[in-house]
């Protein structure tokens, strides 16, 4: 074989290893792409339904107080937030510690901590509020009752 077509077949196999090994980073990197975005996407929204959760339940922290004016229609979505609750934040044990606590003991001092703690692991600054912030109800004399 003469030197030039040798130098051709180096050339050409270079080439062809040089095309498999770039190809396949490619395709590795394309992969690794995509599951960190859906991992991210992911995250987000569990963020998201965290967050709303969070803010549904102080919003709806009224429904726990002896009024018995309070509509069903409000009980029943603070139930529904509160059943959200083990789903969302099952892989933190402090949150469904006092979870339970609130269960065996419907008072405000354990639903301010359950808040704390939620607030706590979505980044909403409920350390800042007092427990006389969380604790205070607003309620106003609903139409038809």
């Amino acid at each position: 074989m003469s030197d030039a077509v040798l130098s051709n077949l180096i050339s050409a196999a270079s080439g062809i290893v040089g095309a498999l090994v770039g190809g396949s980073f490619t395709v590795w990197g394309a992969i690794k792409a995509v599951k960190m975005t859906a991992q991210d996407l992911e995250s987000a929204e569990i963020r998201r339904q965290k967050v709303g959760c969070l803010v549904s339940l102080a919003g709806l922290r009224f429904t726990i107080s002896n009024n018995p004016m309070v509509p069903d229609e409000y009980k029943s979505r603070f139930m529904y937030e509160m059943n959200k609750i083990p789903s969302l934040w099952a892989d933190d044990p402090e949150v469904m510690k006092n979870l339970r606590d609130f269960h065996a003991e419907n008072n405000n001092d354990r639903f301010v901590m359950l808040l704390r703690n939620l607030g706590r692991t979505t980044k909403i600054s409920t350390e800042k509020l007092s427990d006389a912030d969380l604790k205070t109800i607003s309620l106003l004399q609903l139409s038809g009752h």
